[in-house]
């Protein structure tokens, strides 16, 4: 997930080919699709019966609002850097609805805006490989114990 986000980022700032940047998201979006379903799974077999339909329903609010949250800071990042760059963000509306004042400068700015939206992202991707790692040691010993008895 993380090298696909990346794979996004650097090509977005280089301004690779199209087809480029949706090889990137096409992994950055299987390893999160890969992780997800894993992650519900996990969890399903850690609840008890009782609880298993509570946790499911947390898990899937809190990935609703992850994903909420998520995008709202990514688009808060592009038009932070669009507004530092430009200085209007109605220069977008503008460029959105077709017209050609400045649309060159407003697309550049985008494209910055989107790439350091993306090594955002790839910076929090990476700074859960920790917590995630640490509940699987913790995991893993939970188990070993629950075999001894």
């Amino acid at each position: 997930t993380v090298a696909g986000v990346l794979w996004v980022a650097f090509s977005a700032w280089f301004i690779a080919p199209l087809a480029i940047v949706f090889v990137g998201m096409l992994f950055a979006g299987s390893g999160l699709g890969f992780t997800t379903n894993s992650g519900i799974t996990l969890l399903q077999t850690q609840a008890k019966d009782a609880e298993t339909g509570r946790a499911t329903a947390a898990h899937q609010f809190y990935r609703n609002l992850a994903l909420l949250a998520g995008s709202a800071l990514g688009g808060a990042v592009i038009l932070f850097v669009v507004s530092r760059e430009v200085g209007d963000l109605d220069a977008v509306r503008e460029l959105l609805a077709g017209g050609a004042g400045g649309a060159d400068a407003t697309a550049a700015a985008i494209g910055r805006g989107f790439s350091a939206a993306a090594f955002l992202g790839a910076t929090v991707s990476a700074a859960a490989y920790f917590p995630f790692r640490a509940l699987r040691h913790h995991l893993t010993e939970a188990r070993a114990i629950a075999d001894r008895t």
